[in-house]
This record gives C-alpha cells, structure tokens and sequence, in this order.
C-alpha cells in the first residue's frame, strides 16, 4: 500500500506557501531596517522579493518531486494488484485442472503450476504443498494416471535439485505421508522436511545423494522393492520406526548430520 502519511496534503501545502510569503515579508522587512535609506530601502525589498521568489521556486520543484513520486508509489501498486490478480486466476485455473477426470488436462494444471512457481518464488511452497496433494490422493492403476504421477514426481525431483541453481525450489517441505508412490526417485533433491510416515513406495525407489537439512520422518513406511539410501544425509531425530523393507536395501556412505 502506498504510504498516505507521506502524501502531502492541501492544507500543508497551504500552510507552507503562507509560510514564504511570511519569510519574504520578514526578510524584506529587516534588509529595509537595517540599511535605512529610501533608495536602500527599495533595493532591499527588491532583494527580498528575488528571495523569495527563488524559495517559492524551490518550493514549487520539492512539491512538484514529490508529486511525482506519488504518483509513481501509486502506478507501482496497481501494478502489484493487477499481478496478483493474474497470479490468483492462474493458480484457480490449474488447480481446477487438475482436479480434472481427464489426464491430459490434469498435466496442463501441473505444468501451469510449475511454471507459475517457477516465476513467483512466493508461491512455490504452496505449489508443492498442491503437487504432495496430489499424489497422495487414492488413484487407478492405469497407464495414463501412472503417467502423470510419473510426471508430477519427475517435476518434483527436478525442481528440488539444487543444480541448475535457476530451477531449484530451496527451503521446501515435502508432504507425502500415507502417499502411495511408483518408482519414485528422490536422487540429488535437498529439502528442508521430509514427511513419509506410513508411505508406501513400490518397484524401485532412489534417495541417493538426497539431504534433509532438518527433519526426515519415515516412521511406518513401506518399501516393496529395491530402495537406495547411498550417501543420503539425514538429520538428527530422522525416524525409521516400523517402517518395512521387502527388498534390496543400499546404504553405502549414508550419515547422520550432527546437530549444530
């Protein structure tokens, strides 16, 4: 918003000219005192006048400075306003994609997400929180949904990457707990939290290289396949209580941060 205390109001603007012609009076005044004769006198009030004629000049350009910087503050607002406006309509449109009985049009909801976070760095936690949504929904086992929940976790992955720098979400939590997740990769991604209490991962799932900086939860989670934790990095607290393991488990050079 802009900062209406610091617009000037007409009465200021009142007061600060009777202000001058005041001090132009004043000035007058005194130079006429001080010199004393008629000739004197007169070029004094001369003088005065150029006195203030000049502040009023100084006046008139301050005034006319801050006008414009009012009326930039302003143009600077609605621009916000028109912005959010267009990003509020945009995130209603995708998300109602995605809410969508047809896979295609749920895939443009997805990519219309993503590329909104991408260009609105605000907003990319909420979208993932909608990505993790989403994948924790109960789904069909045809071929068009896996695609796109294989969609979906390929932009999740990619996004929590932290190279190429230009792509990388920073900071996220990630909400999949009770999710069920095919072939699920998580390799390289670096997040904040990672909640996978009670998920379920089928065929192949791939943590390597990942770090949780903060906290990782995978209490109750069940791996059917081959899982990979090579040189995962896991925080202090990282919960695996009841979790099962129906497959190959790899953990070469996986470690436990110690806390700072």
């Amino acid at each position: 918003m802009i900062n209406t205390d610091r617009v000037l109001s007409p009465r200021f603007i009142t007061l600060a000219g009777l202000t001058l012609v005041v001090a132009a009076v004043a000035i007058a005044t005194v130079l006429a005192w001080v010199v004393g004769r008629d000739t004197a006198r007169l070029e004094a009030i001369k003088t005065g006048s150029t006195i203030a004629v000049g502040l009023g000049g100084l006046a008139a350009l301050w005034l006319a400075a801050r006008k414009q910087r009012t009326a930039e503050l302003a143009l600077q607002q609605t621009e916000r306003d028109a912005s959010e406006r267009r990003i509020t309509e945009l995130y209603g449109k995708a998300a109602e994609q995605l809410g969508s009985d047809k896979p295609p049009v749920r895939l443009a909801g997805i990519y219309a997400l993503e590329r909104l976070a991408q260009a609105n760095p605000e907003h990319q936690q909420t979208v993932v929180n909608l990505f993790c949504a989403y994948l924790r929904m109960p789904f069909d086992d045809s071929e068009a949904e896996f695609a796109v929940q294989r969609t979906l976790q390929a932009l999740l992955r990619d996004h929590l990457r932290p190279d190429p720098p230009e792509t990388y979400w920073p900071d996220m939590e990630v909400r999949l707990s009770r999710a069920t997740l095919t072939e699920f990769s998580f390799t390289r991604c670096r997040v904040r939290v990672g909640r996978f209490h009670g998920t379920r991962f089928r065929a192949e799932t791939m943590f390597r290289d990942a770090e949780f900086t903060t906290w990782a939860d995978f209490t109750g989670s069940q791996f059917d396949g081959r899982v990979s934790f090579t040189r995962v990095v896991f925080p202090p607290g990282t919960s695996f209580e009841d979790a099962e393991f129906h497959g190959q488990v790899l953990l070469d050079g996986t470690q436990t941060r110690l806390a700072q």
